[in-house]
């Protein structure tokens, strides 16, 4: 069930691009999401995906609305 709550590594990945574009460094993205930077490596490899609750803390720490960041 836990998996429902997962995004797909593509999609993931492309968060972490849009993240790191906008000047975000490795270790910005982990701190927010509370995550290691090995993590964010794995992510942005594609070999882990991010969660709901990953991108729902994005969205409230740049205050942009989840729909206008995906």
């Amino acid at each position: 069930m836990s998996d429902r709550r997962n995004v797909s590594s593509s999609l993931s990945a492309q968060v972490i691009q849009y993240l790191r574009q906008r000047g975000h460094s490795q270790a910005d993205i982990a701190r927010m999401l509370g995550v290691s930077e090995g993590f964010i490596s794995l992510v942005k490899s594609k070999d882990r995906s991010l969660t709901i609750d990953h991108l729902e803390r994005v969205s409230e720490t740049l205050s942009v609305p989840l729909g206008a960041m995906l």
